[in-house]
């Protein structure tokens, strides 16, 4: 019951939201309660509807950050559904949320860039690595508007009476060696 219960929240939520075409959720969801009971199918449904959450979780994040219109919102979703639930998605197992950040990269439509465009960056980052048959260095940096250190420990130089844009900055480098077992 509570399986199916699941199942039905997340068919009303994208329902309502227009996202994604209801028959491809629904070949994705069939109903698991007929027939047989069967542990595997119950294990591929719940990692379909952990790939749905995925999806969803998103579009939250872009939607709050980045402020887009729905209609940047819905292409984006089709193509964040089409990356996560597909058969080549990168959750392949549940025990795989715990240990994984995933990444979503996308080309965006002309209306999406023109609204990022008028946009102020609240971060930005910037990774350079670079690589041989052993080794791996990558340098990362991070640029942002908000001070990236708790300001009662490292004050900013900010002088109240200046007008100025401030830009807080930072940079960390790593360094990875493959090492072969004897």
């Amino acid at each position: 019951m509570g399986f199916e219960k699941l199942i039905r929240d997340y068919f009303y939520a994208l329902r309502g939201v227009r996202f994604v075409n209801l028959h491809d959720i629904r070949q994705k969801l069939i109903d698991v309660s007929s027939g047989i009971f069967n542990t595997e199918n119950y294990r591929k449904k719940l990692v379909t509807l952990a790939r749905m959450h995925l999806c969803l979780e998103c579009m939250l994040l872009i939607e709050t950050h980045l402020k887009c219109p729905i209609e940047s919102l819905q292409s984006l979703f089709a193509l964040v559904y089409e990356q996560f639930v597909s058969v080549q998605s990168p959750l392949q197992d549940h025990t795989e949320l715990c240990s994984r950040i995933f990444t979503f990269t996308a080309t965006l439509s002309n209306t999406g860039a023109n609204e990022l465009s008028k946009m102020d960056p609240s971060t930005w980052r910037a990774s350079l690595s670079s690589h041989t048959a052993a080794a791996m260095l990558t340098t990362t940096t991070y640029y942002s508007k908000m001070p990236i250190f708790p300001t009662n420990i490292y004050p900013t130089d900010a002088d109240a009476n200046v007008e100025k844009e401030i830009v807080h900055g930072i940079s960390a480098t790593s360094s990875s060696i493959k090492f072969k077992k004897m």
